[in-house]
């Protein structure tokens, strides 16, 4: 994917997923991290910044926090959004950080992507300082976001299941043992873990659709024809008609767990 594509696709993430999806767990890992006044943040696998900024919000100074992303086009949306945050490109099993350079390190919905979870652990607690907060976000398992289980199923219907699979592959990491097992071969314990909700609000189910459909799918590789968008959107539309509200918004329940864990 060429670098005008790859800021297109980080655009449409950001206008249809960050707003709807990403912005309210931002608030919930950015409580669970305790930022205060001049602490040092590093936000790990930052994407267009949404956690980045609330947690430069909290700190009351955008120089204290940075964040990083190995994907060129979300750093360059996030970059334009917030030019005042520092913004990394690079890799979270390769941390361009000194040891304990930060006092809280956070990632949400980013872990599930890495290709080595467990390095990347270790990396975010190494440049943890003594003292320091590591807090983490990932989804909670399909079956708890049974809304994702039947967007799925409908992208499976219309365009097969390697579109599907990769609509649900975000949701890989939600088996709270698993996850722990994860935390504990990188040497993170003991480490305190809570499953929260938030309300997702998509303006239209025409953004439900686009929101997959421009804003993930292409960085899988996956393009859709507009015959199969149309007929989704129906779909769509259908099984969340006792969800949507009078203006055509819709309204589902998301899930996932925050684990953090103080560096002793």
């Amino acid at each position: 994917m060429g670098t005008a594509q790859l800021e297109n696709t980080a655009q449409a993430y950001n206008e249809l997923l960050v707003p709807a999806l990403f912005q309210p767990f931002a608030k919930l890992v950015a409580d669970a991290a305790g930022v205060r006044r001049g602490t040092k943040v590093l936000d790990v696998g930052c994407g267009t910044g949404v956690l980045t900024c609330e947690l430069a919000s909290r700190a009351h100074g955008s120089e204290e926090v940075v964040g990083l992303d190995a994907n060129p086009g979300m750093i360059a949306v996030a970059r334009r959004g917030k030019p005042s945050i520092s913004w990394y490109l690079g890799d979270a099993a390769a941390l361009p950080f000194a040891d304990g350079a930060f006092d809280i390190v956070t990632s949400q919905f980013a872990l599930m992507l890495f290709e080595d979870r467990e390095k990347s652990l270790r990396e975010m607690w190494r440049v943890l300082s003594k003292g320091g907060k590591l807090s983490v976000a990932v989804f909670d398992m399909l079956a708890q976001n049974q809304a994702y289980g039947l967007i799925a199923e409908i992208y499976e219907k219309h365009v097969g299941s390697d579109i599907a699979n990769a609509l649900r592959f975000p949701f890989s990491l939600g088996n709270v043992g698993e996850l722990r097992a994860l935390f504990n071969g990188a040497g993170i314990e003991p480490i305190e873990l809570n499953t929260v909700s938030v309300v997702v609000h998509f303006l239209s189910v025409t953004d439900l659709a686009h929101a997959d459909v421009k804003g993930w799918f292409p960085f899988a590789g996956f393009d859709v024809s507009q015959p199969d968008i149309d007929a989704i959107t129906n779909d769509l539309g259908r099984e969340f008609a006792a969800t949507t509200k009078s203006d055509g918004s819709i309204e589902f329940d998301a899930f996932a767990h925050i684990l953090t864990a103080t560096k002793n």
